[in-house]
């Protein structure tokens, strides 16, 4: 089980990452306690209504020296706000 102080340091951490577009969505990633964390911004969804819906960050994996831990957690509507203005500068960035 990821502890809250994990996800909290994941995503305050990420922010100064360099983003990278995939077809998934935006990427990065972060060391934080000896693991290798990938965070994934989808894109916007919508929602039954078809009206946009935000999507949050999430952690879409971690890597360390026994290999590859599947574990998920999404970022508070805060983070959010401070990951989704990450990934802007990057699109604008040359």
């Amino acid at each position: 089980m990821t502890s809250t102080e994990t996800l909290t340091s994941v995503f305050t951490s990420v922010v100064t990452s360099t983003w990278k577009a995939t077809n998934l969505g935006w990427m990065a990633s972060v060391r934080v306690d000896g693991y290798d964390w990938t965070v994934l911004l989808p894109p916007m969804g919508r929602d039954a209504n078809g009206d946009d819906e935000p999507a949050r960050a999430e952690i879409f994996g971690c890597e360390g020296w026994g290999g590859t831990e599947f574990v998920t957690g999404q970022a508070t509507w805060t983070q959010n706000v401070a990951i989704v203005d990450a990934v802007m500068a990057a699109r604008r960035a040359p």
